[in-house]
């Protein structure tokens, strides 16, 4: 009878450790995926404002100038959208979410930054959102404040946008941006689509962000395989809420939809 009582005891302990294990991994992968989504999405916007040079996302960045003269749709609806909303949205989780691991895993955290700073180095992007404070109560603000004026109709981040991107303040109003959000989005849930199946068939070996992925969660040993599937769980949540917040944009400002079709083109 003893002997059954410890079996169990030392069953729930292994069950209650793989859910610990399952909770942390989910942690770590959703917070480097963030962080890395956020200097993507910067490096974007530069290279979008500023087309030279460009050594990485070359094909990302010819669509989107392709749709830009298609649809005609200025850089700057583009570059607003990756920088001030999906590539600061991620980095303040990214920020919230790591104060939390720090408390559980401190050296976690730290393989986190050394990959990020990796990838930064990578795409040189030293600079990016350093503009803005990395406190926790600033970082909420960030992710409250904005969609609170967009329900008042308004493009939140102008000020600051003005500041960084002056050449295209002439067309920064809600009815030249939100079209190119609307487009943004779509191609993003396109592309975290394509990244989750190159991550499930060990596929993309090119691709920069798929190689990070797979330095970075080798670094984990027996959990590689579960953050791993964090990260693809990740990606399929961040689908969800671009498509939640493009059915937001269509309901507030009226704006079109775009459909994008298998072979990569926007309807």
């Amino acid at each position: 009878m003893f002997e059954v009582l410890l079996y169990t005891i030392r069953l729930h302990l292994d069950q209650m450790q793989f859910l610990t294990r399952r909770i942390k991994s989910r942690l770590i992968g959703t917070i480097y995926l963030y962080f890395i989504n956020a200097y993507t999405d910067a490096y974007l916007a530069e290279k979008l404002d500023d087309s030279s040079n460009v050594s990485h996302f070359s094909d990302r960045i010819e669509l989107l100038q392709h749709y830009s003269t298609k649809w005609k749709i200025p850089d700057t609806a583009f570059i607003y959208t990756q920088y001030y909303l999906n590539g600061l949205y991620d980095y303040a989780y990214a920020q919230l979410f790591m104060k939390l691991l720090v408390l559980v895993d401190r050296r976690a955290a730290e393989i986190i930054q050394e990959e990020v700073n990796r990838y930064r180095k990578l795409l040189n992007m030293h600079d990016a959102y350093t503009e803005f404070s990395s406190r926790s109560y600033a970082l909420l603000k960030l992710l409250i404040v904005p969609i609170w004026e967009f329900l008042l109709g308004k493009l939140p981040f102008e000020k600051t946008f003005s500041q960084q991107f002056p050449s295209h303040l002439h067309s920064f109003s809600p009815e030249i941006i939100v079209p190119g959000i609307m487009m943004v989005e779509m191609l993003n849930i396109q592309s975290n689509h394509q990244q989750v199946q190159m991550i499930k068939q060990y596929d993309g070996q090119e691709a920069t962000k798929i190689v990070a992925i797979r330095l970075f969660t080798s670094r984990f040993g027996d959990d590689e395989t579960l953050i791993e599937q964090a990260i693809i769980a990740t990606l399929k949540a961040a689908s969800r809420w671009d498509a939640l917040f493009k059915m937001f944009l269509q309901v507030r400002f009226r704006a079109n939809s775009y459909v994008v079709s298998e072979d990569g083109t926007v309807k």
